[in-house]
C-alpha cells in the first residue's frame, strides 16, 4: 500500500513486483496488513552461480562478471538478465490480464533489482502505471523506448547519499541523465545519511 503517494494513484489494482536481491534465509518474518484493491507479488531472484565471486551460487537477478565495489557499473552476462526478463514479463502479461490492463499493474525493484525492474519496463510493450527504483541505477545494456515519453508511466527513484554500494554523486545519477532528457514522468529522491539496504529508509520512501 505504501506506494499510492509515489505516483497519485489511488482506488486503483496494481501488483507491485518487488525485485530485491539476497537470500530468503536471511530477510525477516514480516507481517502484513491487507489493503483492499492491492495485491503484491514479490518474485525471488533466482540461486545461481556468479562468476565473478569464483561460481559461488548466491541469489541474483543476472550473473555479474565483475565486481568494482561500488566505484562503477559491473558487468554481468546478458543471457542471464534475458532470462529474467522473459520471466517478468510472463508476470506482467499474467496480472494484466486480471486486472483489466497494463496500466493498473506497477513494477518496483531494490538494488540490483531496481536495474532489472527499469530494464523490464522499458523492454515491456505495454505501458505500466509506474515503475519504482530504490537504492539502484540504469543499466547502460538498456534502451530507452522511442515512445518512453509519449507512454506517459511514471518513474520514482530514490537513493541514499550515504550509499558506497550503489553512490548517487559518484555515477549512478548520471546513469539516469538519459531518462531525463527524454522529458519522461520523473522525480528523484535522495536522503542524507542513508547507506545501501537501509530497510527503515526505504520504507519511508515508498509510503
Amino acid at each position: 500500500a505504501g506506494y499510492l503517494p509515489c505516483f497519485n494513484y489511488f482506488r486503483k489494482e496494481y501488483v507491485v513486483p518487488i525485485l530485491g536481491e539476497g537470500s530468503e534465509e536471511e530477510e525477516p518474518e514480516c507481517s502484513y496488513v491487507p489493503y483492499r484493491g492491492l495485491k503484491v507479488i514479490l518474485p525471488s531472484a533466482p540461486i545461481r552461480p556468479v562468476s565473478c565471486y569464483g561460481g559461488k551460487q548466491s541469489r541474483s537477478w543476472y550473473d555479474y562478471t565483475t565486481d568494482h565495489n561500488g566505484e562503477q557499473e559491473d558487468e554481468f552476462a546478458l543471457d542471464t538478465l534475458e532470462e529474467v526478463v522473459a520471466r517478468i514479463h510472463g508476470i506482467l502479461d499474467q496480472e494484466a490480464s486480471l486486472v483489466g490492463g497494463h496500466e493498473r499493474v506497477f513494477l518496483g525493484g531494490a538494488s540490483q533489482g531496481a536495474a532489472v525492474a527499469l530494464h523490464c519496463a522499458m523492454t515491456y510493450p505495454g505501458r505500466l502505471g509506474g515503475v519504482l527504483a530504490t537504492q539502484g541505477h540504469l543499466l547502460t545494456h538498456t534502451q530507452l523506448p522511442a515512445d518512453w515519453a509519449e507512454r506517459g508511466t511514471p518513474v520514482r527513484v530514490f537513493g541514499g547519499l550515504a550509499d558506497s554500494t550503489m553512490p548517487w554523486e559518484t555515477w549512478v545519477s548520471d546513469t539516469y541523465d538519459r531518462l531525463r532528457q527524454s522529458g519522461c514522468d520523473l522525480d528523484f529522491f535522495t536522503e542524507e545519511g542513508v547507506d545501501h539496504g537501509d530497510d527503515e529508509a526505504e520504507g519511508r520512501w515508498v509510503r
